[in-house]
Formats: structure tokens, sequence, C-alpha cells
């Protein structure tokens, strides 16, 4: 629990930011708007439209199931510590935090929190995934590292450089 704890603390200080990112686009239309300029075709990060669609849904998939994993360790705190690690004023619950949406009469009132907290984690995470793909993608396409691309250069084709480059530093 403590080492959740820890985790969540940190993510906390990057939660601001992550949402401020920009918002994830469905992955179709992610590959629609960045096919022919940065990602998709021969010897680019992705071979065909369809395989940009699977390895964005891929990706989304895995970012619900970690949002998941993160959201009900941020309902297992104490009030206090889930105030301490959203800092909002006034302070709020989770289900004050992350809204609800509305009494339907089977839920008292408290709506969706859970749903909605994985939606903006996971929505978070792909959108600053597709931002830094985007970036890499025209970082690759400039001269300076167009001359490294390439057999026997430092990335065998634009799609290596573009997967090299949007991993996050480790």
């Amino acid at each position: 629990m403590k080492k959740i704890l820890f985790a969540l603390v940190i993510s906390a200080a990057l939660v601001p930011a992550a949402f401020a990112a920009a918002p994830a686009q469905t992955p179709s239309a992610f590959c629609k708007t960045t096919a022919s300029a940065l990602l998709i075709g021969t010897g680019k990060t992705y071979k065909n439209f369809g395989a940009c669609v699977s390895k964005q849904q891929a990706q989304q998939e895995s970012n619900t199931t970690n949002a998941n994993t993160t959201c009900k360790a941020e309902m297992a705190l104490t009030p206090d510590a889930f105030k301490a690690l959203h800092v909002s004023t006034p302070p709020k619950s989770f289900a004050e935090f992350y809204g609800t949406s509305g009494g339907n009469g089977k839920d008292n009132g408290k709506g969706n929190a859970f749903g909605k907290c994985v939606s903006q984690h996971a929505s978070a995470k792909t959108g600053e995934q597709q931002a830094a793909q985007v970036a890499a993608g025209k970082k690759c396409a400039t001269a300076e590292l167009k001359a490294q691309i390439g057999a026997n250069l430092k990335y065998r084709n634009r799609g290596a450089c573009v997967s090299a480059l949007s991993k996050p530093a480790s």
C-alpha cells in the first residue's frame, strides 16, 4: 500500500500536466490526420492505415487498463490521503473531484466517478503519447535527423526514428 500511495503522490505532480496535454483522438482520427506527413507509408512508423489503427487501439486499451488500476488505488485511499493527493479548494472527495452524472435513482446521486476517473487518466495518457509521436515525426523530418536515417546509420528508416524519439525517457 505504501508503494501505491508513493506512486500516486508522484503521479499527482504529473496529473495536471497530463490533463493539459492535447486531447486524445480516436485511433482512426489520429491515423487520418497523421497519415501522409508523419507516420504511415513505406519505411515510416506504420506500414499502412490498418496497422496504425490497430497499434493505436492497443495503446488506448493498455492506457485504459493502467488508468483502471490507478483509479482503484485512488478510491482505496483514505479521504484525507485523497484530498492531499488532489489539492483543490475546497478539498473534494473522490466522487466530488471526478464528478457525478447526477442521480439516476440507482446510485444515490454518486454517478460514475470511477468511470470518469478512468476516462480522464486514459485519455490524458493517450493524448500525451499521440502528441509525442507527432512531434517525433516532425523532428525526424528535419535535415539533421534525415542525415541519420538509412542503411548502416543511426535509424534504419523514418519509422525507427519516430519510434525511438517518441518513447518516454526512462
